[in-house]
């Protein structure tokens, strides 16, 4: 408003000082262009202590108002007191006052100016106000034949602010209600964000044409994307490339894959709903959607379980039935082949029944590990010498082999809690699988880490790697792509890994050999303080 009232006084100011010069009158455009002055060095004074005097702003907005009124007053008086140009200058100061103070106040600031007013034309009728005489100054400029009564001007005054007053106050209601609603509108709107921003699935919103008009975090993230901007004003169909636009009203638990940007997939269940305005008409659609990749790994999980379950009723019917047996037929034939007179095809019979005795004892033994119980061991041991071990042995059984074996392990005495056999059996299956993915022969490599608070195993062949429509069924009991073998290996392995609360995970593509990522918790407990029970496989079986 200081810059509003520097201006308006250069504009009417300086438009009646070019006036009085054109028209010969210096004295009193002389005077007029001094008060612009003066109002510039007020209004500079005054911004000045705005900003020092932050809580003496209404005292300062009195004395500006008053300062004004005396200001205009002058004017008024020097150029033609009832007959000058400048007495609208008071209605405007008024209404100025109706902005800036409340009714009593903008009322007090009318009778200032009647006061004054009334001074100068009372002053008028017995003096000459003006600066260079009656007939020579503003009087000849500014001759008035029809003079309006000064009733009118001061019935002009109360007018203009009761008008401009309740106008104001109605403003200021409006505005009042505007703000409350606004702050009401800001906070309904924020938790309208938060709400969304909150929940944990992802929702998006649709224009007709099948746009995204809006996305919450979630969706950001489940769609791997790094911002909105990046989902924002794209085809959904684009977005996630299995989705059709044109079915989307017909959504209701959809489940479709999709290829996040950092090369995971995902299964995402959606669901849509009609977007509609306050009359009921559609403007487009809202999804609403969730990560169910995890819940479909344990439905897979479950259902392996289920398996497991059956078979180790089974088992547990096969070592009580089958053990007892071949116990027995191991026991007559060892019984027969120390006999006298036993030709030589019978003894090569002997040795061929008493093999495959024995293997059907390694069967039993695996079925046994694979669907037997076990509890956790507290056995802690040296990752690095149970792989080193176990290599050393494959080694032995695989030396007329194109096979090579090397261990990374940087880190010594990195432990886990485990069973040592069990743990080398694990290693062993590995091995023996990356034996038979390179038939021409190649490197195994083995690495130990550790990972925060796990200890990472990985074991990384060069053979021909795992079909992708079997990497999903590598851990399933008696899945084997091989012509010889139970296909009980990898679930052996998996059943193992579980039982001491860790994971197996495998990475591969055909033709470029295969990883499998064993990460097991460590142990950080002192030695000295663990009780051993070493456990006999054997036994446990």
């Amino acid at each position: 408003m200081l810059v509003v009232r520097a201006i308006t006084a250069t504009c009417f100011l300086g438009a009646g000082a070019v006036f009085y010069l054109r028209s010969g009158v210096r004295t009193e455009a002389l005077f007029l262009l001094g008060m612009i002055g003066v109002i510039y060095a007020h209004t500079f004074l005054y911004s000045v202590l705005f900003g020092k005097f932050p809580k003496r702003h209404h005292l300062l907005k009195v004395t500006l108002i008053g300062f004004d009124m005396l200001a205009v007053s002058l004017v008024i008086a020097l150029t033609g007191g009832k007959s000058s140009p400048f007495i609208f200058l008071y209605p405007i100061i008024i209404i100025v006052a109706t902005i800036l103070f409340t009714k009593i106040a903008y009322y007090v600031t009318v009778a200032f100016a009647w006061v004054m007013y009334l001074l100068i034309v009372i002053y008028q009728t017995h003096f000459n106000l003006s600066l260079s005489g009656a007939e020579s100054g503003a009087a000849v400029v500014w001759k008035d034949g029809v003079m309006a009564y000064t009733f009118f001007h001061l019935a002009g005054f109360l007018l203009i602010a009761m008008l401009s007053g309740t106008l104001a106050t109605r403003v200021r209601e409006a505005g009042a209600k505007l703000k409350e609603s606004s702050e009401s509108l800001k906070k309904l709107r924020s938790l309208h964000e938060n709400i969304l921003e909150s929940i944990t699935s992802g929702v998006i919103t649709l224009g007709l044409d099948g746009r995204v008009i809006s996305a919450n975090r979630m969706a950001v993230r489940l769609l791997g994307k790094e911002n909105a901007r990046d989902v924002l004003d794209k085809s959904i169909s684009t977005l996630i490339p299995a989705v059709d636009a044109s079915e989307i009203p017909n959504w209701n638990r959809e489940e479709v894959s999709y290829s996040a940007p950092g090369g995971s997939d995902r299964i995402l269940g959606l669901s849509s709903s009609v977007l509609q305005d306050g009359d009921g008409n559609v403007k487009g659609h809202i999804i609403v959607f969730q990560d169910l990749t995890e819940i479909k790994e344990l439905e897979e999980k479950l259902g392996k379980s289920e398996k497991l379950a059956l078979l180790g009723q089974l088992a547990a019917g096969l070592a009580h039935e089958i053990r007892n047996p071949l116990s027995a037929i191991s026991g007559a034939l060892e019984i027969i082949g120390d006999e006298r007179g036993v030709s030589e095809g019978n003894e090569k019979l002997l040795e061929v029944a008493t093999k495959e005795v024995e293997k059907l004892n390694y069967l039993l033994e695996d079925f046994l590990i694979l669907t037997y119980p076990s509890s956790q061991p507290d056995i802690p041991v040296d990752v690095g010498e149970i792989v080193k071990e176990t290599v050393d042995s494959f080694m032995t059984a695989v030396r007329r082999s194109d096979i090579c074996v090397s261990v990374d392990h940087r880190e010594e005495g990195l432990l886990i809690v485990a069973n040592p056999h069990r743990l080398k059996q694990v290693i062993w299956n590995l091995l023996q699988n990356a034996k038979h993915a390179m038939p021409e022969g190649g490197g195994i490599n083995i690495e130990i880490r550790r990972v925060g608070g796990d200890v990472v195993i990985s074991v990384v062949d060069e053979g021909v790697g795992i079909e992708s429509e079997n990497l999903s069924k590598i851990f399933d009991p008696f899945f084997s792509t091989k012509e010889v073998g139970s296909g009980l290996g990898l679930a052996i392995a998996q059943k193992v890994i579980d039982g001491y609360n860790g994971k197996i995970n495998v990475h591969s593509s055909d033709n470029q050999g295969a990883t499998f990522v064993i990460t097991l918790p460590s142990f950080e407990g002192d030695i000295s303080s663990v009780q051993f029970n070493h456990y006999n496989d054997e036994k446990t079986a």
